[in-house]
């Protein structure tokens, strides 16, 4: 088998590639049985996803000469019993991470943009603004208009108060 070029490739990256063939179908296995949970009995599902397990377990149980692959699996191994959390909690729990990085892209961007925070107390005034801005996104409200509110509310020196989602009043420390 040749890499790119017609080189060979390097007998630790046939073992990378290998760890994260077998790693990657365990979890595209479990991304299946969720798909199923709703049409399977409890009794398949229990049978599945005990096969599941004992793959993983398998695969985390084999040494390895490669120095990545043993780093994954010590930190797989650390984190083994919350790896099919997404089994037990559908579908509040997804087992992509997807969304959480989506969330993240605008403030990302922003960051990008300006060229980052020239202090700490910048870096901080960025993300008190930023979880602001979502969360008041999140809840369908104009973080512009919210915030023209707050700043003239403090300059009439009344109270900072943030509308919660559901008319709950929350007063800002100042």
């Amino acid at each position: 088998m040749l890499g790119e070029g017609g080189a060979q490739p390097c007998p630790g990256d046939l073992l990378w590639r290998r760890f994260r063939q077998r790693l990657k179908r365990i979890f595209q296995d479990a991304v299946r049985l969720l798909d199923h949970l709703d049409t399977l009995d409890p009794l398949t599902v229990a049978r599945r996803r005990g096969l599941l397990e004992q793959c993983l377990d398998t695969l985390l149980a084999e040494p390895s000469e490669h120095r990545d692959v043993r780093r994954l699996l010590k930190r797989l191994r650390r984190h083994r019993n919350e790896l099919f959390t997404f089994l037990d909690y559908a579908p509040l729990v997804s087992p992509y991470n997807n969304h959480a990085e989506q969330q993240m892209r605008g403030p990302v961007i922003s960051r990008r943009i300006s060229q980052g925070n020239r202090s700490q107390v910048g870096a901080q005034t960025q993300a008190i603004l930023m979880s602001l801005f979502r969360s008041m996104e999140l809840q369908a409200r104009n973080p512009i208009e919210e915030l023209l509110r707050l700043g003239q509310a403090a300059i009439a020196r009344q109270p900072l108060v943030l509308l919660g989602p559901d008319t709950q009043n929350h007063q800002l420390a100042v």
